[in-house]
């Protein structure tokens, strides 16, 4: 749990001081980014963190407590908890702040809505893109994290709705063009002031959109992320790049971790995401490796007959190197028929569809998608090697007669074959 000592009278004479309403006026975007210039977004779901602790009102006073230059900017976007700490922030709609060299203005008002909603946060992303655009922008994350498994922004006010790390690419896919070529992506950093989101999903998600991940591997202590810290030090040196900011961000962190006694449990990381794809082979390719050596330790203690089969070659590969006698086939379709597996490349689904590793893999049989069964490659394997084929899924008898028809085995669902 994120915890910060908080300012609410202290952040309210602030932003008094400071505050400019918003109007039913459109904002004026800049003509275009100022060199050198930085812009942050900031997504601020409170949650109970807020409603029970003010600790996001702690972390606004600490912001406040710097002075930014003209080309540095915060954008804020606040919402997901039932009540807020100080008396500016308002709980039953969303609000959007701009802190920048002339101080905190309120800009935009938005009727409630799920800050753990996909569409929420693309809202806010296109909206501070469109209004503050900058040379380089970070995206921070502020609120309870859940890893891989349910992501961060848990909002209190909708069931504890949160954005998984699908939900987060699908927001920020709809505000920017992604980039694999290196140093082309279109944000400097993404950071995440939550607990557990620095995961290798979480790096994988955002590789070809940020340059640098910011995030912790475990709980957060007490303390979080120092902000009059690291947003100073971007104040003054607006030079640095996402990987100075980041550097940067992870030494304010441990720096109030020592101060607040807490260091021993703090871990906060920066990762270069360029240099993702070789640790992502390993990790697939381990991965694969595991699945069946786990698969083929579990059948020795079956009794009856079993075959394996998997789309994924290097199991197949892993089973004929270490336990040839187990049957093996290649599970496979034409995936860009039916748009199954969009999260590989699509040289990688041309060359499962087409059975191009096969002459490495070894299988013993094809389990091919009935509907293709056309495919020039399959019909190869069939008519020179003399390859079995499966068909797969026959959902009823007049499809069943058709694959037996050409040879084929049946793989069947929902439906007895036998009467």
């Amino acid at each position: 749990m994120k915890k910060r000592r908080f300012f609410a009278l202290l952040l309210a004479l602030m932003m008094a001081l400071s505050l400019t309403a918003c109007g039913d006026e459109p904002l004026d975007a800049p003509d275009g980014a100022a060199d050198g210039s930085w812009a942050v977004y900031w997504y601020l779901c409170g949650s109970d963190l807020e409603s029970e602790g003010g600790f996001a009102t702690g972390d606004l006073s600490e912001l406040l407590e710097v002075e930014l230059p003209e080309n540095v900017t915060v954008v804020i976007q606040t919402g997901g908890a039932a009540q807020w700490q100080n008396d500016v922030v308002e709980a039953d709609k969303l609000q959007r702040f701009v802190y920048n060299s002339e101080g905190l203005q309120l800009v935009d008002e938005q009727p409630s809505a799920s800050m753990g909603d996909s569409e929420t946060l693309a809202d806010f992303l296109l909206f501070a893109k469109e209004n503050y655009p900058a040379d380089k922008t970070a995206v921070i994350f502020w609120n309870h994290g859940g890893g891989s498994v349910s992501g961060a922004s848990f909002d209190e006010l909708y069931g504890l709705d949160s954005l998984t790390l699908s939900e987060m690419y699908s927001a920020f896919v709809q505000v920017w063009e992604l980039s694999n070529e290196p140093g082309q992506q279109p944000l400097e950093l993404v950071g995440f002031d939550t607990c557990l989101m620095a995961t290798v999903d979480t790096a994988y998600t955002f590789c070809d959109l940020a340059k640098y991940l910011v995030a912790s591997e475990e709980t957060e202590p007490a303390n979080g992320w120092y902000y009059s810290q690291w947003v100073g030090t971007l104040a003054k040196q607006p030079a640095m790049d996402g990987a100075a900011l980041g550097r940067v961000i992870c030494d304010a962190y441990y720096e109030g971790c020592q101060e607040a006694g807490t260091s021993d449990d703090a871990t906060l990381s920066l990762t270069d995401l360029s240099r993702l794809e070789s640790l992502m082979n390993a990790y697939e390719r381990f991965g694969a490796e595991a699945l069946a050596a786990a698969a083929s330790r579990v059948l020795k203690k079956y009794k009856g007959a079993y075959c394996v089969e998997s789309f994924d070659p290097r199991c197949l590969m892993w089973l004929w190197q270490n336990e040839p006698d187990i049957l093996r086939g290649q599970l496979s379709e034409d995936f860009s028929a039916h748009g199954d597996a969009q999260h590989l490349p699509g040289g990688i689904r041309w060359i499962l569809a087409n059975l191009l590793l096969n002459v490495r893999t070894r299988p013993d049989f094809i389990a091919y998608r009935f509907e293709d069964r056309g495919n020039l490659s399959l019909r190869l394997c069939r008519s020179f090697y003399k390859v079995q084929e499966a068909s797969w899924t026959v959902r009823d008898r007049e499809t069943m007669e058709k694959a037996e028809a050409a040879g084929n085995l049946v793989i069947f669902e929902h439906f007895d074959p036998r009467g």
